[in-house]
């Protein structure tokens, strides 16, 4: 009893907590990947591994040997369904992607007898159905002299999926054609929707001989594609040969 008061050792209230019973924290931090990953509290805060606001920011980063050089950075590359630089995002869901939307499609200018060709989304006189009336841009293959009316049309240049990142001025010009060429209603919201989906596989049902059975198959895919674009600017631009494009 050192200060005389009764008290000896740590029953004096003047000695500090016994060593059994004092928390030493721990200098763990939940701060990288594998701690944040590992299932344990290992900073004992009872916040186990995202749960702790240590974790925060910490992402996963993954080295694949390897790897493709190859920047998925062009229409090609972006709308053939395949990872080509191989980090895991195909097409449009690839940031290397660049934003086509934008761009304005090479326009053919048309002289024959196929009569004149509306605006974009049908208005104006027009024959055979729905068609692209811009005159300006770059012609692409073919003029035809077939007599003196002039027309011009502006075909497809984009492909078009479901759950993509699509050009919202070609789903529009889509859903636009199907309303009049097949009779539907369909808002031109510029989305490729279920019901702008469902509409282009009555359409290559509809064509399925040129559509689908290159293909070697039988049932619509939704996927606005090589065949079925080739289709569509068939109808909007008659005048033109479209060849039948390599299927892959």
């Amino acid at each position: 009893d050192n200060d005389e008061d009764t008290l000896v050792d740590y029953a004096d209230g003047d000695c500090p907590a016994a060593p059994s019973l004092i928390t030493i924290p721990t200098v763990t931090f939940e701060n990288t990947l594998g701690l944040c990953t590992d299932g344990i509290d290992n900073d004992e805060d009872t916040l186990v591994d995202y749960a702790d606001g240590d974790c925060t920011g910490v992402v996963a980063t993954t080295t694949v040997s390897g790897a493709s050089s190859s920047v998925e950075n062009t229409i090609g590359l972006c709308t053939d369904g395949i990872d080509n630089d191989e980090d895991t995002l195909v097409d449009y869901a690839d940031g290397d992607c660049p934003a086509v939307a934008t761009t304005t499609p090479p326009t053919t200018t048309v002289v024959g007898g196929g009569g004149v060709v509306g605006s974009s989304f049908g208005s104006g006189p027009s024959t055979g159905g729905f068609g692209g009336g811009i005159t300006s841009g770059t012609p692409i293959s073919g003029v035809f002299t077939q007599g003196t009316t002039t027309a011009s049309c502006v075909p497809m240049t984009t492909y078009i999926k479901l759950g993509k990142k699509n050009s919202m001025q070609e789903v529009t010009r889509l859903q636009a054609f199907l309303n009049v060429h097949m009779g539907l209603k369909l808002t031109p919201s510029g989305f490729y929707n279920s019901a702008t989906y469902n509409a282009v596989k009555s359409f290559q049902l509809k064509y399925k001989d040129n559509v689908l059975t290159p293909w070697g198959i039988t049932a619509p895919t939704g996927y606005f594609y090589k065949t079925t674009q080739r289709q569509m600017n068939m109808i909007l631009c008659p005048n033109v040969n479209f060849p039948m494009p390599v299927l892959n």
